[in-house]
């Protein structure tokens, strides 16, 4: 699932690179984007499509348990400022330096105690392999906030993507040589 929605990062880099308009791809459902459950509970946690369904859709339902959920939001997106390649921006990255050192799980446990709620929040750990008390905050923040600002999926896979650079590569006369690598 690769998330292009229109003035999103990977939209403006797919519209800069030439490819955005061949791509295929169908918008998922804003309602639902995904859902966590845990073994043993039926009760399905909805992640929305925004940043505000961070806030509107997960928190209520833990709402005895939090610490300060509306730093949630908010800090995600003060981590994501902070990387100019990422918002497609020049910079230096020196700003970034501040949020460098911030452990995404003690993060979590600043937020709240409640470890379903952590679980919940970290739900998308698993797209970029993170570990507890490992894993920077920045690298959680920037694939959650593509994650949730705008859902696509591809149509017949993301190997499009491969295929449409290596055209538009050649399209402005780059050549291919085969340096036998292996």
């Amino acid at each position: 699932m690769w998330r292009a929605g229109n003035g999103q990062t990977l939209f403006k880099l797919f519209k800069y690179l030439g490819i955005m308009e061949k791509l295929k791809l169908q918008k998922m459902d804003e309602d639902m984007v995904d859902g966590i459950m845990f073994k043993g509970d039926p009760k399905v946690t909805v992640m929305r499509k925004a940043m505000t369904g961070l806030s509107t859709t997960w928190l209520p339902i833990f709402r005895k348990k939090r610490k300060r959920s509306g730093g949630i939001v908010r800090k995600l997106r003060i981590v994501c400022a902070k990387f100019p390649p990422y918002n497609l921006r020049l910079g230096e990255g020196v700003e970034k330096n501040e949020v460098l050192g911030i452990d995404t799980q003690l993060f979590l446990e600043s937020i709240t105690d409640n470890k379903k709620l952590q679980s919940v929040l970290a739900g998308t750990n698993v797209l970029y392999a993170g570990e507890a008390y490992k894993t920077p905050l920045y690298v959680h923040a920037l694939v959650t906030n593509s994650y949730i600002e705008s859902s696509y999926r591809f149509i017949n896979g993301g190997s499009q993507i491969a295929i449409l650079l290596t055209k538009e590569i050649f399209r402005v006369g780059a050549k291919s040589r085969n340096t036998n690598m292996w």
